[in-house]
């Protein structure tokens, strides 16, 4: 199955729109002898360097309350059998692309920090003696970069607005995959951010925050719009290069839209005798009927902004499903931008969606009024846990 194949599978299971732009032979996932995936909590399982070169004999700690996608992949039947014990995560919950993004309370790590790291014990580090590294070959490892949330989200939370920090933002993406590319990583899958609108954090957390729903919405697409002119230039730049750009977005949409479908009896809201085990390494029977009316693997939320590990089975399940489909040039990827159905976006944003300048400026209005309504916002933001558990806080992603 090649690294194209792995992506358009989504399209057959859950409906994805994926684009792959590549001039390099696909990677087959039978091909894939080695994953090594960076990003936030949407990625993390817990691998630590540190403690040896056998992720299985590591226990788990992800935000899903099992399983994260990498895993779930690696155990696929398309996949070799040793790759199990071949996935490399350095994902960190709270992690960030942009080394600038600090925040107290979050881990502050980087893009550059995770690839720090797998340069100190993949590439440097001893191929000899008792702890010698594993070897690794770039035409058949697969580099999985999944980023954003916190990018966006720290921003808010530090009371800055996101839209002028885009492109610097971009540019440490660009910086980062030129650095992976010259350590001999050569094929890519670089997800999209999801409808993160659609959340509990945004559908009961701050629901009633003023602008918080449109400004989310309006961050989180201008990220994926960027993310698409960016895979397409990087691809065009690396004629040896296959990086494909998996559609997220429509993935977790198709879903939400009709979750009976894919066995989801709750979709709009979490319980929390369940994502009290967020980070958890020992997980208990995950079944509490009496307290959330449904077992954990019913619900597609784990907490307010974290999928739980059924969703991630799905979304490695997608990786399975063969099928062959038309490819993008990046010329023709660069060109595409991400626009929603209607049903999709926030009640009050139907008719600035598209042309506006900008739903975040209304937030900053001169007026008293709107100053109260945006200290108000960002005390919100400051003040109420989004998402993960770094050092015994809700923070970051």
């Amino acid at each position: 199955m090649s690294l194209l194949s792995l992506a358009v599978a989504a399209a057959l299971l859950l409906g994805s729109v994926v684009q792959e732009v590549t001039a390099a032979p696909n990677l087959p996932l039978s091909g894939v002898q080695t994953m090594f995936a960076f990003g936030d909590s949407y990625s993390q399982n817990g691998y630590d360097p540190a403690s040896g070169y056998k992720p299985q004999e590591q226990k788990r700690s992800t935000s899903a309350g099992g399983l994260s996608w990498p895993d779930y992949l690696a155990q696929l039947d398309e996949a070799p059998a040793t790759l199990r014990d071949r996935v490399f995560d350095f994902g960190k919950g709270g992690a960030t692309i942009g080394g600038d993004r600090e925040l107290v309370g979050y881990p502050n790590v980087s893009f550059a920090d995770e690839i720090d790291k797998f340069e100190a014990w993949f590439v440097k580090a001893s191929t000899e003696g008792e702890n010698a590294r594993p070897t690794w070959d770039g035409e058949s490892a697969l580099f999985t970069v999944w980023f954003g949330i916190n990018d966006i989200e720290i921003t808010w939370k530090r009371g800055e607005e996101f839209p002028p920090l885009l492109e610097s933002t971009f540019d440490q993406l660009s910086t980062g995959m030129e650095r992976l590319y010259a350590l001999g990583a050569r094929h890519f899958l670089m997800p999209l951010l999801p409808p993160y609108h659609r959340s509990p954090l945004l559908l009961r957390v701050f629901s009633a925050v003023p602008g918080a729903n449109d400004t989310f919405y309006d961050n989180f697409v201008a990220w994926n719009d960027r993310m698409k002119r960016f895979v397409g230039d990087f691809a065009e730049s690396k004629p040896e290069a296959s990086v494909a750009m998996w559609d997220t977005w429509t993935e977790f949409d198709k879903i939400l839209d009709a979750p009976g479908d894919f066995g989801f009896a709750n979709s709009t809201n979490w319980c929390d005798s369940y994502s009290k085990y967020l980070w958890a390494v020992d997980l208990p029977e995950m079944s509490d009927i009496q307290n959330c009316g449904y077992s954990m693997d019913e619900y597609f939320w784990f907490d307010t902004s974290h999928p739980t590990t059924r969703v991630h089975s799905l979304i490695a399940k997608a990786f399975a499903s063969l099928s062959d489909s038309s490819t993008a040039s990046p010329s023709d990827l660069s060109r595409r931008e991400m626009r929603l159905p209607a049903h999709h976006l926030p009640a009050s944003s139907f008719a600035h969606h598209g042309t506006s300048p900008g739903r975040f400026q209304r937030l900053v209005r001169t007026s008293q009024l709107a100053r109260r309504e945006r200290e108000q916002f960002w005390k919100e933001l400051r003040g109420t846990a989004l998402g993960s558990v770094v050092a015994g806080a809700k923070v970051g992603q």
